[in-house]
C-alpha cells in the first residue's frame, strides 16, 4: 500500500509539482534549518532523494489509487516522468522504503524488502543506512533482520558513526549486545574521535558502558582491554564526558576499569576538573577520594 501511494506520488509529480514543494524538498536537505539562510545549490547525487520527497508530498495530498500491478505501474509512472533508468529508480524506491521501515520498527516490511534483495547498505543523502536508523531508534527486530542479511557493521554514517555508535549513544543495550555478538568493533573512532564508549558515557548509559568494557577482556587478568585512553578532538576521554555531565554510575564503571584519573584534555583539565567546573559535587567527591588513594593528592584538580 505504501509503495502504491509512492507510485501515485511519482505519477502526480510531473503535473502537480509546484515551486513551494520544490523549495520545501530542497530545504529539508540543507545543512541549516534557519529560514533566513538562502537555499544552496544541490549536488546532482541528491536529486533522486529530492524526487522521493516530492513524490511523498504529492501522494499525501492525493491518497487514492490502490489498483494496478505494482511493478508494471511503477515502470509506467517512471517512464512518464522521463526517468529513463527505470531499474535504478525502482531500486531507489525500495532502498528508501527499507530505511523508512527501519526508522519506525516495521519489521514485516523490512523483512519483505530484504527477501527481495534490496541493497541493505544503501545510504540516503545524509549517509544513513537502514541499520543506522534501526540502531538509533532502538528497533531490535529490524537490527536482527539486517544483521542476518549481512548488513555492514563497520559502515559509517553521519559524523563517521557506525551502528555501535548510534546504539550506544541512545542507550539501546539489547542492540549493543546483538552487534557485539555479531563481532562489530566496539571501539571504532568517529570523525571527531569519539568511540561508542564516549557516546554512552556522555549520556549516562551505564549498562551500555559496562557492555562495551566487557566486550574484550584480558584472558589472564579479566580486565577490560577497551582503549580507555582514546581521546576526542578536544582531548576528552570517556571519563571526562561522564564526569562533566554528572553520571556517577558511569564514572564508577570507568574508574573500576582503570581509566586514567589525572590525564588532562587540551584545556589542561582532568576529569575531576571537568566535574568541578560543572558543579557535579557527587562526582567531585568520588574522584577526589580516588585521586588521594592513588597518591596524587588531587592532581591538578580545581579547588572548590
Amino acid at each position: 500500500e505504501e509503495l502504491l501511494s509512492m507510485m501515485y506520488g511519482f505519477r502526480l509529480v510531473p503535473t502537480q509539482i509546484n515551486e513551494g514543494d520544490v523549495r520545501a524538498a530542497v530545504k529539508e536537505m540543507q545543512p541549516s534549518s534557519s529560514a533566513s539562510v538562502a537555499l544552496q545549490p544541490m549536488r546532482r547525487e541528491l536529486f533522486d532523494e529530492a524526487l522521493l520527497r516530492l513524490a511523498h508530498f504529492a501522494a499525501s495530498r492525493n491518497p487514492s489509487l490502490r489498483t494496478a500491478e505494482p511493478g508494471k505501474r511503477l515502470d509506467e509512472l517512471l517512464r512518464s516522468m522521463l526517468v529513463y533508468d527505470v531499474r535504478r529508480m525502482r531500486a531507489l524506491v525500495s532502498e528508501h522504503r527499507l530505511r523508512e521501515a527501519c526508522s519506525v520498527g516495521d519489521v514485516d516490511t523490512a523483512s519483505t524488502l530484504i527477501r527481495e534483495r534490496v541493497a541493505v547498505d544503501a545510504k540516503d543523502h545524509e549517509g544513513w543506512t537502514a541499520l543506522h536508523r534501526a540502531c538509533a531508534y532502538g528497533f531490535d527486530d529490524c537490527v536482527q533482520e539486517l544483521v542476518a542479511a549481512r548488513a555492514s557493521l563497520p559502515q559509517r554514517g553521519p559524523k563517521g558513526f557506525t551502528a555501535v555508535h548510534f546504539a550506544s549513544e541512545y542507550g539501546h543495550l539489547p542492540i549493543v549486545m546483538l552487534l557485539l555478538k555479531a563481532r562489530a568493533a566496539p571501539a571504532d573512532r568517529s570523525d571527531d574521535g569519539w568511540t561508542p564508549l564516549h557516546r554512552a558515557a556522555l549520556d549516562g548509559h551505564a549498562p551500555v558502558v559496562s557492555a562495551l568494557l566487557n566486550a574484550h577482556k584480558d584472558a589472564r587478568t579479566g580486565g577490560s582491554l577497551y582503549p580507555l585512553s582514546e581521546r576526542d578532538k578536544q582531548g576528552d576521554s570517556a571519563l571526562h564526558d561522564a564526569s562533566r555531565n554528572g553520571h556517577l554510575a558511569v564514572v564508577k564503571e570507568l574508574v573500576a576499569a582503570k581509566a586514567q584519573l589525572d590525564a588532562p584534555n587540551q584545556l589542561g583539565e582532568t576529569p575531576l576538573d571537568a566535574a568541578s567546573k560543572a558543579g557535579r559535587s557527587d562526582v567531585v567527591d568520588f574522584l577526589s577520594i580516588k585521586m588521594r588513594g592513588k597518591g596524587g593528592g588531587g592532581g591538578g584538580a580545581i579547588r572548590r
